[in-house]
């Protein structure tokens, strides 16, 4: 006796329609990692070689531009920041003070830096005063006091931030006391010839000096893929991480 069984077709369109969301979920995540990796790999290659190139003697600073625009891509979209806050943090020293920086097109401002020293038998205290040079405002101080009767190092450091994408280029370089002393240039991105250092009447340019560095630090604010940002009419969040990831990067490259 020759029993037949009837087959089901509709099983396999269930199970398809089962799996394929989270087939699709991973697929896409996979792609969204992926840009954002690729977008901060070529951010940190660029400013990378934004910053050496701004120590190059010679150089102008529409090389140093092109120089990182010829190594920057990133994997969406870009929105320029139009205000970026800076505020020292503590470390291991103490910071106090804030500056805010706003404008429509770069440089949104220029800061001068200023150190002093007081040093003792056993200990050296260095404070760091970061003001506004052109546009914007408030005044940011750091202090950090080291067991050595040596001047330390710059440690300090000056958190920017902002809702929107930015480069932070900062110039500094020892004056006759040994204590370094520069400007911080805050710009959009993508940057463009107009972010440069301008001819500051006390120093010329950047050029004429062999020492000190030049620091490079880069804000983008990544946005991950509409379908990890759901909400359910601003009741619940059902997203998976965050909408927003901000990639940093930051170089600092000694001049001899």
């Amino acid at each position: 006796m020759i029993v037949r069984r009837r087959r089901n077709r509709a099983q396999s369109l269930l199970e398809f329609a089962l799996v394929i969301p989270l087939f699709l979920l991973l697929v896409l995540a996979l792609i969204d990692f992926g840009r954002l990796l690729f977008s901060y790999a070529s951010l940190a290659n660029g400013t990378r070689e934004l910053s050496r190139s701004m120590t190059i003697t010679g150089n102008s600073a529409v090389t140093a531009m092109a120089a990182f625009n010829n190594l920057t891509i990133v994997g969406g979209t870009i929105s320029p920041a139009t205000s970026i806050t800076l505020q020292p943090s503590g470390g291991s020293g103490t910071g106090s003070g804030s500056i805010s920086c706003s404008a429509t097109t770069s440089p949104l401002c220029t800061l001068k830096v200023t150190t002093t020293s007081t040093t003792t038998v056993t200990t050296t205290t260095t404070n760091v005063t970061l003001a506004s040079y052109s546009g914007g405002s408030g005044t940011a101080t750091y202090s950090e006091t080291t067991s050595s009767p040596q001047l330390p190092a710059p440690t300090y450091q000056f958190n920017p931030t902002s809702a929107g994408d930015f480069v932070m280029l900062t110039w500094l370089h020892p004056d006759l006391y040994g204590l370094m002393q520069g400007y911080i240039q805050l710009c959009q991105l993508p940057i463009t010839n107009a972010c440069t250092f301008p001819s500051f009447p006390a120093l010329t340019t950047r050029s004429t000096f062999t020492d000190g560095f030049v620091q490079a630090d880069v804000g983008y604010n990544f946005q991950f893929n509409p379908l990890f940002q759901n909400r359910l009419s601003g009741v619940v969040d059902v997203s998976f991480m965050r909408p927003t990831s901000l990639v940093t990067t930051s170089v600092r490259t000694y001049a001899e």
